[in-house]
């Protein structure tokens, strides 16, 4: 039985304004907690546990929370009205439901329990639509709203449940910022119990909460509203929480990107004071190789010296024995850090750029991993040394540990595919629509880390911080999945043809076009990237040929 989790966040018509920890501590809390079991028909009855288990949690972070179980239509509506005279303004409100559920003219319907879906016309009169519960309860104009959903399909029907098709069918929460998870695989809720334990146990607001289901592989999106489980002694600002990650990274181009997203916050003068003592502590531990920052360059360094070193040894080993010398093994480097890229469905597109048009549901295979980083240079220059390639700009492969760039869409494929045949494995550009599902990380906004560009430096090596070079790689925030630098510093060449638009786009992850095609995508933004040339929607293109000191290529490999 296919089951669809999510949990989504809307405000309310009063929320003006940002709540004080007075106004938290003093608001009313509701929950309505509803579960509709499968005992009727199957004897599955995790969809009450679940619910009883959730209800609990809420009574104990001081919700005032009713439940009710397995009703039918009559009794759910009385439960509901009931619940409804209870709320007060300005509240915070939970919505928990539990049970069957399918997506009909353009709502999402609860099956009340023993109810005999015999056609869908049925659903007006025997079932509820949730899309009405969530607008009686905006009547109370709620400072937040939550509605936690784990939907089970109606098996056996042709309109089975989908996440997708729910969270379109919801308006209130398709046309609000909203933090959304579904998976039609799982034998269990993750998110019930994810909610319940790990995320209850702190002082966690939304962001927070968003970080922690993302790290354990839930697609989400969040609302940007104040609402803590735990109401903390002081509520961070975005200043705040960026400080916190600048401390935790505790490094000068941590701290300068704080200090150019949030030039006149209150850490102005400590995070310039963190500056300054790190760069003496820099100079100082330049003169003690063991805590040198370039050691991992040296060690890089000594490993191809040691390889030509063997290489050498082996050729007057071959002389003194009076044979002629085998052709040596090219050297190569593979990625040193891959991550495996989460199965899940996403919406791909955006209607913001026309050529990113229609929106459009994509599915992405669960085997993938993609390269932590961008290839560097000095994994190119192994390529360069072994096949003989030219590459015109020598200059910009001085910084070893910097992304690669000026390299064309054909060389970054004949790099991919010399890679496969000396490291044995499977490497190759990510498709299109890889890339944008890798580079989205679960966001569902104009960037990875949100609607505003704000807090692009964080991120992004772009037009205003990259001083026109491209840096090494991993310096900054990576996105939720781990990745560094998917946007800005330099854009990255996909495997697909480019198209007009996504009119007659695939809905799983394959590539689109031939190889043949006259221009090929490029994604990404780069160092002259300005604001949305940073989202992970926005498409560019060039021909086949084509290099730039900003275009360079990351891979995927293959299981």
């Amino acid at each position: 039985m296919m089951r669809i989790f999510f949990l989504f966040l809307f405000l309310g018509a009063s929320l003006l304004f940002s709540a004080t920890v007075e106004q938290m501590k003093s608001e009313k809390r509701y929950a309505l907690v509803i579960a509709n079991g499968l005992v009727t028909e199957t004897g599955d009855d995790k969809a009450v546990a679940s619910a009883q288990a959730l209800a609990s949690f809420l009574k104990s972070k001081g919700f005032k929370t009713v439940t009710a179980f397995n009703l039918d239509r009559g009794e759910l509506i009385k439960t509901f009205r009931s619940f409804d005279k209870e709320l007060t303004p300005n509240a915070v409100i939970t919505l928990v439901y539990s049970g069957r559920m399918v997506v009909h003219d353009a709502q999402a319907w609860i099956l009340p329990a023993r109810m005999k879906l015999e056609g869908l016309p049925q659903l007006r009169l025997s079932a509820v639509s949730f899309d009405f519960l969530l607008q009686k309860l905006q009547r109370h104009t709620p400072r937040v709203s939550i509605g936690l959903i784990d939907a089970f399909a109606y098996g056996g029907k042709p309109n089975t449940t989908d996440g997708e098709l729910i969270l379109d069918a919801i308006k209130d929460v398709k046309e609000a910022d909203s933090l959304v998870r579904w998976n039609g695989k799982a034998a269990s809720s993750p998110l019930f119990g994810h909610v319940a334990g790990d995320v209850g146990n702190g002082h966690d607001d939304m962001d927070s909460l968003a970080d922690k289901l993302s790290k354990a592989g839930v697609h989400s999106r969040i609302a940007a509203a104040d609402f803590y489980f735990n109401v903390p002694a002081k509520l961070l600002t975005p200043a705040d929480k960026a400080w916190q990650r600048a401390e935790t990274k505790n490094s000068v181009v941590g701290y300068e990107a704080f200090l150019i997203a949030y030039p006149d916050s209150a850490y102005t003068q400590t995070a310039t004071g963190r500056i300054n003592t790190l760069k003496v502590k820099e100079k100082s531990a330049a003169a003690d190789s063991a805590q040198n920052k370039e050691l991992e360059k040296v060690e890089a360094e000594l490993k191809v010296q040691q390889a030509e070193l063997a290489r050498l040894k082996a050729e007057q080993q071959a002389l003194s024995n009076g044979t002629e010398t085998a052709e040596a093994a090219p050297l190569y480097y593979e990625p040193t850090e891959m991550v495996a890229i989460p199965e899940g469905i996403y919406l791909m597109g955006s209607d913001r750029f026309d050529n990113s048009k229609p929106v459009h549901m994509v599915t992405v295979q669960a085997g993938l991993k993609m390269s932590t980083y961008e290839v560097s240079n000095l994994e190119y220059s192994a390529f360069l040394k072994a096949t003989g390639t030219k590459y015109r700009k020598k200059k910009l492969l001085k910084n070893e540990s910097a992304a690669v760039a000026y390299v064309s869409w054909e060389e970054a494929m004949a790099y991919a595919a010399w890679l496969s045949q000396v490291s044995g494995k499977s490497y190759r550009l990510p498709t299109e629509a890889e890339w944008e599902y890798a580079a989205r990380a679960g966001s569902d906004t104009l960037y990875a880390w949100g609607d505003s560009a704000a807090n692009a430096a964080q991120y992004a090596w772009m037009a205003t911080n990259a001083h026109g070079f491209v840096h090494s790689r991993g310096l900054l925030q990576p996105n939720a999945f781990g990745l560094f630098d998917m946007a800005g510093n330099v854009a990255e060449w996909c495997l697909d043809g480019a198209t007009p638009d996504y009119k007659s786009a695939p809905s799983k992850a394959a590539k689109t076009g031939s190889d043949n095609d006259a221009m090929k995508i490029i994604r990404g933004g780069s160092i002259k990237s300005r604001d949305e040339g940073l989202s992970p929607s926005y498409r560019d293109s060039n021909i086949p040929t084509y290099r730039s000191e900003m275009v360079g290529f990351r891979l995927i490999l293959e299981s």
